[in-house]
């Protein structure tokens, strides 16, 4: 399940607070994918508990809806997910 996070305070230094708060919550670095430094998005996979750094015209994989979303609506997603953790399928 691959999220596209764009905000424009992920191009000012690769340890902004969202990043941080990935780090935080145990994502890694997607391996063998080169980091640029500039660009205000980044690919985050909540399944795989991964991220990486956009690409100008790459694709890191299918998104979920085909467009990006905003910190805000990630941590709103993210946090759904969340409350879910360690439970069955059909475990509410």
């Amino acid at each position: 399940m691959m999220f596209l996070v764009k905000d424009n305070s992920l191009k000012s230094n690769i340890d902004n607070e969202f990043m941080m708060f990935l780090k935080g919550e145990n994502f890694t670095v997607k391996e063998n994918w080169n980091s640029y430094y500039g660009i205000e998005w980044v690919f985050v996979n909540i399944n795989a508990k991964q991220y990486a750094y956009g690409k100008p015209g790459v694709a890191c994989g299918q998104l979920v809806g085909g467009h990006a979303i905003t910190i805000e609506e990630f941590h709103t997603i993210y946090n759904i997910y969340k409350k879910y953790e360690g439970k069955r399928l059909m475990e509410m």
